[in-house]
């Protein structure tokens, strides 16, 4: 039931990302929720519910987004849901702001990670976390500071 369920929240999450998250943008700057999901995911569910839905979420992105670097979405996105779920919920009482100071780190580790793999020289990693990583990761993190903190009245209710 909760494979299910982290099923059509994930499908769900991909939607509002390729649809209604244009309406939000500034700049061309949008909030990641598919890396919002992926680390609530790990967070709460572990490290293999974190690997799979990084791995479902970096597959659908690799086919949406650049099909010319096939594979390098899913070995980031899904290393990163595994290594947050290691620090899940169930070994670990967090509170929201410590999970999103997990989000900020992952957000910056991906960007860095996956532009590495697909071979970006320095120059061009430096000028793309400045000109788009920072503030998308801004823009993530005051997005995940609600989500995480209803998130957690909910469950603390």
């Amino acid at each position: 039931m909760i494979a299910f369920y982290l099923l059509l929240v994930g499908t769900i999450t991909l939607i509002f990302q390729t649809t209604l998250m244009k309406l939000f943008e500034f700049h061309e700057i949008a909030p990641d929720l598919s890396l919002i999901f992926i680390v609530w995911t790990g967070l709460t569910y572990g490290p293999f519910a974190g690997l799979l839905s990084g791995f479902f979420v970096g597959l659908v992105f690799d086919v949406y987004a650049y099909p010319q670097f096939l594979g390098a979405g899913m070995l980031v996105k899904s290393s990163m849901g595994y290594f947050v779920g290691l620090a899940d919920d169930h070994v670990i009482r967090l509170d929201w702001s410590t999970k999103v100071i997990i989000l900020g780190i992952c957000f910056f580790l991906h960007d860095l990670l996956y532009n590495l793999l697909i071979g970006m020289d320095s120059s061009s990693i430096r000028e793309a976390m400045i000109q788009s990583t920072i503030p998308e990761a801004i823009y993530t993190i005051l997005i995940s500071t609600i989500i995480f903190n209803l998130y957690s009245r909910k469950v603390d209710a």
